[in-house]
C-alpha cells in the first residue's frame, strides 16, 4: 500500500492571438487539470505466516482516519482482519473481526470516529484506538452483502444493506441509549440484480450492478432508483406508497459506477452544491450531473404534522426546563443579598459624620 500526497491545479488553455480553428476554439473554453503526486510512505499487510495462515492475505478495503493531529490507516483483508497503521507505515495492531468467506469487504466512517466494517454475512463497529470490536456484529441474512451505506440523517446509526439477490435491508444499531441490531424495514424488491448504494437527503440512490459472473452481464439494463426512506417507514396502505421517487435510465448508455459529491450541514445536505458523477461503460471520463431532491407532498405533510405536535408541547417542556435554572439563580441571589446586609450591619456607624451632613 502506497500513500501519496496529491496536489491539483486548474489552469486555462492559452493559445496565441492568431485566428483559431473551430476545434481550438472548443478547447479554449475548457480548463486543464494538472495533478501532481508525491510518495509519502509505503507499507504492506503482515504475511500469512505471521498471521498463522497458509493463505496470503489480500487487501480489500482502506480507510484513512483522522483523530486530532494524528492520522491512521485502517485496512480490511481477505482473512477477516482489520489492521491499523500509523501515518509513517508502522503497524499499530490487528484483530480478526469475522470468519465469513472473503473476509472484510468494506470499511465506512461511522459516528463518534468509529469504523463500520462489513463482510458477506455480518457488519459491526470497530474502534481504531482500542483495536477491538465494540459490540457483537449484526447478522441474520442468507444472501451475501454486496454494498453498504450509512444514513447520515440518523447520525450513522441506521445501516442500509444491499444483498446479492436484489434485496435491501435497513438495520438500526441503537435502541435508546443501548446498542441494538434491529431490522427496521425492507425495500420493495424491484430488481433481481444487486445495487450500489448512495445516501442523499432522506433518499437512497441505488444503481443496478450485475455480478461479475452473471450470464450476459453487459445486456442487463442498469438504472438508478431513488428510494424515499420516509415513505417506506410509513408503510403500505390504500394509496400509492411513493417508495420510489425517481427511476432514471440512460439507455443506450450503461452506467458502470457513480459517485456522489454532497455538502452536508448537520444531517442535511446543500442541494446547490451536490453533484453526481457517472462513469459509463465503453466511454472515457465521467458525466457530471447536478442533483436536487425534496420530499414528496405526503411526506412533507407528515413532517409538518410532527413539527406541529412538537410545538404544542414545547411551551410546557421549556417552562419545566427553566425551573431548575431559575431556582439556582434565586438561591444565589438571596445569598448575595444576605451577605451584603450582614456586612453592612457589622460596620461601625459614624454618628457625628451623619450629623454634620
Amino acid at each position: 500500500l502506497r500513500v501519496v500526497a496529491r496536489r491539483e491545479n486548474v489552469t486555462k488553455v492559452n493559445f496565441s492571438e492568431r485566428a483559431l480553428t473551430d476545434e481550438e476554439e472548443i478547447k479554449e473554453r475548457h480548463q486543464r487539470l494538472n495533478v501532481t503526486v508525491n510518495l509519502t510512505c509505503e507499507f504492506s499487510l503482515p504475511s500469512g505466516e505471521a498471521l498463522g495462515s497458509s493463505e496470503v492475505p489480500r487487501l480489500n478495503a482502506v480507510l484513512p482516519i483522522e483523530r486530532g493531529e494524528k492520522t491512521y490507516f485502517a485496512t480490511g483483508d481477505s482473512l477477516g482482519g482489520i489492521a491499523v497503521f500509523f501515518r509513517n507505515g508502522t503497524l499499530k495492531g490487528r484483530v480478526r473481526v469475522t470468519e465469513d468467506p472473503g473476509g472484510v469487504r468494506g470499511l465506512l466512517r461511522g459516528q463518534s470516529q468509529m469504523v463500520v466494517f462489513f463482510s458477506s454475512h455480518s457488519f459491526g463497529s470497530f474502534s481504531v484506538t482500542q483495536i477491538d470490536v465494540q459490540s457483537p456484529p449484526c447478522s441474520g441474512w442468507n444472501s451475501p452483502v454486496h454494498d453498504v451505506v450509512l444514513d447520515p440523517s440518523y447520525q450513522s446509526s441506521r445501516v442500509v444493506l444491499a444483498l446479492s439477490d436484489g434485496d435491501v435491508l435497513v438495520f438500526s444499531t441503537t435502541r435508546g441509549k443501548s446498542k441494538a441490531c434491529d431490522l427496521t424495514f425492507k425495500f420493495p424488491h424491484v430488481s433481481a440484480q444487486p445495487f450500489k448504494l448512495q445516501a442523499f437527503r432522506g433518499h437512497v440512490m441505488a444503481l443496478t450492478s450485475p455480478l461479475e459472473d452473471t450470464p450476459r452481464r453487459d445486456e442487463h439494463l442498469r438504472e438508478i432508483y431513488f428510494f424515499n426512506l420516509a415513505a417506506m417507514e410509513v408503510g403500505l396502505g390504500a394509496s400509492p406508497s411513493r417508495a420510489i421517487t425517481l427511476q432514471a435510465a440512460f439507455k443506450p448508455k450503461q452506467p458502470e459506477d457513480y459517485a456522489l459529491s454532497a455538502v452536508y450541514v448537520g444531517a442535511q445536505s446543500d442541494r446547490t452544491k451536490s453533484h453526481i458523477g457517472i462513469r459509463f461503460a465503453g466511454m472515457k471520463g465521467i458525466d457530471l450531473f447536478s442533483l436536487s431532491l425534496k420530499p414528496p407532498p405526503a411526506v412533507q405533510a407528515a413532517m409538518s404534522t410532527v413539527a406541529g405536535e412538537q410545538e404544542d408541547v414545547s411551551w410546557s417542556s421549556s417552562l419545566l426546563s427553566w425551573f431548575p435554572k431559575i431556582g439556582i439563580f434565586g438561591v444565589a441571589l438571596i445569598g448575595v443579598i444576605l451577605w451584603n446586609l450582614r456586612k453592612a450591619a457589622n460596620q461601625p456607624r459614624d454618628d457625628e459624620l451623619d450629623e454634620e451632613f
